[in-house]
């Protein structure tokens, strides 16, 4: 049967719906029946049952739904605890693509703040050592959410993955601040650390001996004069 080019009406929706529930017809029968397809007339069922006939209601498409419902779908499916029908049926969504709109935004940013609401967020603060460390011990306890960690405690999106990353690198070391330090005058946490650190010493090394050089040439010039 060809697909209808005009909507269903509320009243069809819920007509057809009822008589899966009833099991009058099967799903897939009524998808064909209706002119939709077989995981539109799914959605429907999940939505009546959940929320009634006002849940088959159209909406329009940019329908609000809270940070935390985007937020909670997009770490369920990232966590493996779905796939996306799974996903999207667990949460009412309207469809695989608007999970996968916030998938994409979600793993580009990090949060779903609009622009005009990432302005007005709080920037990156000063913190402790153990601020850090119980920072990012709670983001690991949580599965890495890092914007739910970055808002409970005040800080960005970025500190918060950043220092997340770093404990699990190099432990608490791997969170000490260390800048307006010398490099080389703090112990090495990584090879690479190790391996800068040591060229620093060699270039101040060789900076020193340039001095006593010119120091000794000023002396000698000096005792010739006299």
């Amino acid at each position: 049967m060809a697909r209808r080019t005009m909507k269903l009406t509320l009243e069809e929706r819920v007509a057809f719906v009822q008589r899966c529930i009833n099991k009058e017809i099967s799903c897939l029968g009524a998808a064909k029946e209706a002119g939709v397809g077989s995981s539109t007339m799914d959605r429907w069922v999940s939505f009546y049952k959940t929320g009634g006939a006002a849940a088959l209601e159209p909406r329009q498409q940019n329908a609000h739904y809270p940070q935390e419902l985007k937020l909670a779908a997009v770490q369920d499916y990232l966590a493996g605890k779905g796939n996306m029908t799974a996903i999207v049926k667990k949460y009412h969504l309207r469809n695989n693509k608007l999970l996968q709109e916030w998938i994409k935004v979600y793993n580009t940013r990090g949060n779903f703040y609009s622009e005009s609401e990432r302005k007005n967020m709080r920037k990156a603060r000063e913190t402790t050592t153990e601020e850090r460390l119980k920072i990012a011990q709670d983001c690991l306890i949580h599965d890495k959410a890092y914007s739910m960690i970055a808002e409970k405690y005040q800080v960005s999106y970025q500190q918060t993955r950043h220092w997340t990353l770093k404990y699990e690198e190099m432990g608490v070391e791997g969170l000490e601040d260390r800048r307006g330090k010398q490099a080389g005058t703090a112990s090495s946490r990584t090879k690479e650390e190790a391996q800068r650190d040591q060229k620093a010493q060699l270039e101040r090394r060789v900076r020193e001996l340039e001095m006593e050089n010119d120091l000794l040439k000023k002396v000698k010039e000096i005792e010739r004069r006299f």
